[in-house]
């Protein structure tokens, strides 16, 4: 719960805070990319250092407090460097090495977690542990944002950033204390559940893991085509607030708050696989409804079936993860799957910020609906288009690893639609049009 104010008062406020230093297009791109592909590289040592230690609570500890410096660096960097865009320079070097920090803690935490959740039972407990993280990071996203919002209008935003990046050094700290108390079961491994990284490479065409990571690593670079840039469009193009744009953020965290733990039922009895596939679709057609307006009421609604949508999918991956692989095997396959991603997500971020500076607006979105021009709206039409094609491209390469209950897709419908009570905001409109088309079929064929 302490880390997840850390994302909300901090991590979510990375990138308003290098528009605020003056940053470039590509400096955005670079800033959502190149630190978390250094974390991603960080994460294969890491399994060395825990098969010496042999606790993983041990590590997790020091690497959070060595992890909470950063946000002090973070934090001063308007007073040391000013307000210009040299400064997000160095704000990419300080996020690097705090991504870094954290790529190391990630194979760690997913070990130890995952030796002590039973199999049965995960998709329940990380819905509901990913329901009470989504509500801790709502509260702080809020808090972070007004916080800002309300030091912009005494004209000391830079203040603002300081106060919330201080925030974040402390929660992270308390979090350490708490992890200093978590159960430490021992770390075991043999030297058969040893493989390089080039192993891992060369065994993708017939591993059913490896295959998983090939499809989230592509549809990954599809995603962060756009990823870096809906804070610029928001901030910079539409010109929101630091209110609107936190309302918006906590919106898409709303969403997640209330199916998190549905999800995570569906998980438990359908499989992965199902609610991955499911939702994978749904992630492909999110950045197409960017294109259609820009009114606040409408981008909540964008916002809200973003967070139904990836809260599935993010839930489905780490489950998957979990099942696809042997304990002592797991912190080294999540080391390599995060290098994989990393790559592919530095790929898909500097494509993004290319075609976000060097594209003429070839498509007139402003003259077709309620949206201002803005080059940013076709890298959203470009992301959406590529996730579309790796979904429906690459789904079938990978399968369910456990025995689950079948389930056929418009039952898996049905079901999310009456999820209470966002998704069936969102879902249950189409399960009534599908039915009213199938009660129209009947009535037909009774007439004949």
């Amino acid at each position: 719960m302490a880390s997840a104010a850390m994302l909300g008062a901090g991590e979510s406020y990375l990138n308003a805070f290098a528009i605020f230093l003056q940053g470039t297009a590509m400096q955005i791109g670079v800033l959502g990319t190149v630190p978390q592909l250094c974390g991603a590289l960080s994460q294969i040592g890491i399994v060395g250092v825990m098969e010496r230690v042999r606790s993983c609570r041990l590590v997790l500890v020091v690497l959070s407090v060595l992890q909470s410096m950063f946000w002090l660096l973070i934090a001063a960097i308007p007073w040391a460097c000013g307000v210009r865009s040299s400064a997000v320079t160095v704000l990419i070097l300080a996020v690097s090495g705090y991504h870094i920090v954290n790529g190391l803690i990630a194979p760690v935490w997913n070990s130890l977690i995952g030796d002590l959740v039973p199999v049965n039972v995960r998709g329940s407990f990380f819905g509901k542990r990913g329901k009470l993280v989504s509500l801790m990071t709502f509260i702080s996203m809020f808090a972070a944002g007004q916080t800002l919002e309300l030091f912009k209008s005494w004209s000391s935003t830079a203040l603002g950033f300081f106060i919330i990046f201080a925030a974040s050094f402390a929660v992270r700290v308390w979090s350490a204390y708490f992890l200093s108390k978590h159960a430490d079961p021992s770390y075991r491994f043999s030297p058969g559940d040893r493989f390089t990284f080039a192993d891992f490479l060369r065994r993708m065409p017939y591993s059913n893991f490896a295959r998983f990571v090939l499809f989230i690593s592509l549809l990954n670079l599809a995603v962060w085509l756009a990823a870096p840039y809906f804070s610029v469009y928001m901030l910079r193009d539409l010109g929101l607030s630091y209110t609107a744009f936190t309302f918006l953020g906590v919106t898409q965290i709303l969403a997640q708050i209330l199916t998190l733990q549905n999800w995570g039922f569906l998980v438990d009895r359908f499989g992965s696989k199902r609610i991955l596939s499911f939702c994978a679709k749904g992630v492909s057609v999110v950045p197409l409804f960017w294109l259609f307006g820009s009114q606040i009421w409408y981008l909540s609604l964008v916002q809200a079936l973003s967070g139904v949508v990836w809260a599935g999918y993010n839930l489905a991956i780490q489950t998957f993860l979990f099942d696809a692989v042997s304990p002592p095997k797991r912190a080294r396959c999540v080391a390599y799957q995060a290098t994989v991603n990393g790559v592919f997500v530095l790929i898909g971020s500097l494509l993004g910020a290319y075609l976000a500076t060097h594209l003429e607006n070839p498509i007139p979105f402003e003259n077709w609906f309620w949206v201002p021009q803005s080059n940013y709206l076709m890298v959203f039409m470009v992301s959406g288009c590529v996730r579309a094609l790796v979904t429906m491209g690459l789904l079938r390469i990978f399968r369910e690893v456990r025995a689950v209950e079948e389930v056929k897709r418009r039952e898996l419908i049905f079901r999310i639609a009456h999820v209470r009570p966002l998704a069936g905001l969102i879902f249950r409109p189409l399960t009534l049009i599908q039915g009213a088309v199938r009660r129209n079929r009947e009535g037909h064929a009774e007439e004949e």
